[in-house]
């Protein structure tokens, strides 16, 4: 059996706001109240994205879980709102609240999804800022950093922030968990 880990952010790949990659019917959005702030959201995802992450979480041998600036909250508000996710595990740093949502050079997600390789066969690790973090590391160094991301092993979804996830995103994550294959563009 292989053993998958999935990480799933949230701002830029389920909550998006283009509303033109899924068909329109799919499109929802509510306004949140998050249990541990003083203020309103306003959270839009697709149906469709929902549910391709909810096959994806039934798939045997997998695991997945939130690894999110929501932190706790990705649990407690952004799950029941769009109906997924609210039994999953959040990974996070005690502090991801104070730091800086944009990745800098020891971008705490990357800290988290390359610890997942030790317990798993294979990552599937979804964040919009992925690019981001690759960009700054090969434009400043050091080069090695990111070594330890194997392309047998990991597979790093890297969603445009404006539209979140897409049909094409769901189909590569499932090829991957189950044989291993790399999208090929």
């Amino acid at each position: 059996m292989t053993r998958t880990t999935v990480l799933v952010d949230i701002d830029g790949v389920v909550n998006a706001r283009a509303l033109t990659h899924w068909p329109e019917e799919t499109w929802r959005s509510r306004t949140i109240y998050p249990t541990s702030l003083n203020d309103v959201w306003r959270v839009t995802w697709s149906a469709a994205a929902v549910n391709g992450l909810r096959e994806i979480a039934d798939m045997p041998d997998v695991d997945i879980g939130w690894l999110s600036t929501w932190t706790r909250r990705a649990r407690a508000d952004f799950a029941p709102a769009i109906g997924l996710g609210g039994d999953w595990p959040t990974s996070h740093r005690e502090d991801a609240e104070a730091v800086a949502v944009e990745p800098d050079l020891d971008w705490w997600k990357a800290d988290i999804a390359r610890d997942a390789l030790t317990s798993a066969d294979r990552v599937v690790w979804i964040d919009d800022h992925i690019s981001l973090w690759m960009d700054m590391l090969r434009d400043t160094g050091p080069h090695d950093r990111l070594d330890w991301m194997d392309p047998a092993r990991l597979l790093a979804v890297r969603p445009d922030a404006r539209r979140g996830m897409d049909r094409r995103h769901l189909i590569d994550i499932r090829r991957f968990i189950l044989t291993g294959e790399r999208p090929t563009a």
